[in-house]
């Protein structure tokens, strides 16, 4: 009988929802959504001009931003301090600043392959001879009020350049909404797009209205991993008008 039929099959559905879910991991979801993300809401990336070297990615950014601009970069993943040194050398203006920001002492969590261990280096900052760049050592949510202070006191005049080299998804959404509220606009490089990074950016123009452009990739296996770009944060453009 048709009206016995419907509450079996959704019998038949809750059960094998609940099988699926047992099955397989959270983990697997997070790459579908963001493949997804990066074929459909990030299709302009695959039209970018191309190259096989991260550091032409970093080339481009430095060119259209200018090597002798006063700028503000602040990277979001320091580790032993290659790419810190690659763009203080690169950007030669004496009032730019430059800040890293890592624990130093490896990942929250366990990022894919890679154990929490991978990026310890025990607690040591780079030593890098160059008065301009600053460290800020600890876990991004407990020491974003230090990035805030120096963007409130060194952004005003000086392009802003954030780099993304996080890796995992938590920490690279948390910097997304957090840097939301002191810019308008900023030019960003991301490390491992493909994967948690870009999953963060499109989660965080879902719930902030904001708006990325991409300039530059490096592509691996056909996906990009390091992009160059510009992000509008829309700031107030979702504001409901007093009166």
């Amino acid at each position: 009988h048709p009206r016995e039929v419907i509450p079996f099959m959704n019998i038949i559905r809750r059960a094998a929802k609940s099988a699926i879910g047992r099955a397989i991991p959270v983990q697997t979801y997070s790459r579908a959504a963001s493949h997804s993300a990066l074929r459909h809401q990030f299709s302009s990336v695959f039209q970018v001009q191309k190259t096989q070297r991260r550091e032409q990615v970093w080339d481009w950014k430095i060119d259209e931003i200018g090597v002798d601009t006063p700028v503000l970069l602040i990277e979001f993943g320091v580790w032993k301090g290659y790419s810190t040194r690659y763009f203080s050398k690169a950007f030669t203006h004496a009032d730019s600043v430059f800040v890293g920001c890592d624990s130093f002492i490896g990942l929250p969590e366990q990022w894919g392959e890679t154990t929490i261990e991978r990026f310890n280096v025990d607690g040591n900052l780079p030593q890098i001879d160059d008065p301009r760049v600053h460290f800020v050592k600890g876990w991004f949510q407990n020491s974003f009020s230090e990035v805030a202070s120096i963007i409130a006191e060194k952004a005003e005049g000086r392009t802003v350049l954030i780099h993304y080299d996080a890796d995992i998804y938590s920490s690279t959404l948390f910097l997304l909404c957090e840097l939301h509220r002191y810019f308008d606009g900023y030019h960003f490089i991301f490390d491992e797009f493909t994967g948690d990074e870009n999953l963060a950016l499109w989660n965080h123009i879902q719930a902030y209205g904001a708006e990325a452009s991409f300039s530059g990739a490096r592509f691996k296996r056909g996906l990009p991993v390091q992009v160059g770009g510009h992000l509008v944060t829309n700031r107030g453009k979702y504001e409901v008008p007093e009166g």
